[in-house]
């Protein structure tokens, strides 16, 4: 995997219907982020949204050219991952091209990051095709951990003050293998645990601390 993640899909929709999708808040909401502050769609300008449970991210629009390219600088959900996001858009003879680019400074691209645009890009075109917009991707926060996968599965390379995951005892290095009755063998496991459970559910977690299988139980 290389340091940045690099899509392109082509939509059956005119390039200003893409771009509106890309710039009209309420329509952002159904692909990118469930709240959006505010969008200034020019150099200079700032995307300002908030993925529930974090920080709110305010990012930079260092280039512009509707309907055809943008580009923004942000520190993701942690605050601490600063990266580029480059969107460029060509009219074909079906529709529009998009060209999506999610440059960092990481040796690899965290895996959350392109389970997050994956599945980003597919309410974006459910958005862009169809006029829907579910927000399906967004991540329930409440599990309360950033985890990377590895050989065994998935491990924890963030714990979060106070959240699920501190309370049952995990720690950054831990490998975690299970939650409640799931198998977690990638990220996208750990997020569907937490889209399939609400605040004050109890979880148990199944993880392997310096050696040791241990287990523990939170409400979320």
């Amino acid at each position: 995997m290389g340091t940045q993640y690099e899509r392109s899909i082509d939509v059956a929709a005119p390039i200003e219907r893409a771009w509106e999708a890309l710039t009209e808040p309420r329509l952002i909401e159904g692909w990118l982020a469930p709240e959006v502050f505010g969008v200034d769609a020019r150099t200079g300008g700032k995307l300002h949204w908030c993925m529930t449970g974090y920080s709110e991210i305010e990012a930079e629009f260092l280039e512009v050219d509707a309907p055809r390219l943008m580009r923004w600088h942000e520190r993701g959900v942690t605050g601490k991952d600063p990266s580029e996001v480059t969107i460029a858009l060509a009219p074909t003879a079906d529709g529009t091209r998009i060209d999506i680019v999610h440059a960092g400074s990481w040796e690899r691209v965290p895996a959350g990051y392109s389970i997050g645009w994956d599945q980003a890009i597919a309410d974006l075109i459910l958005v862009i095709e169809h006029g829907v917009g579910l927000n399906r991707h967004q991540l329930h926060p409440w599990i309360g951990l950033r985890t990377e996968n590895c050989r065994t599965g998935v491990k924890v390379v963030q714990v979060m003050p106070g959240r699920w995951g501190e309370r049952v005892g995990l720690a950054v290095g831990d490998l975690l293998l299970k939650i409640d009755r799931a198998s977690i063998f990638g990220v996208g496991d750990v997020w569907d645990a937490g889209r399939r459970h609400d605040p004050g559910d109890e979880l148990e977690a199944v993880y392997l601390h310096e050696g040791e299988l241990r287990r523990g139980t939170a409400a979320l």
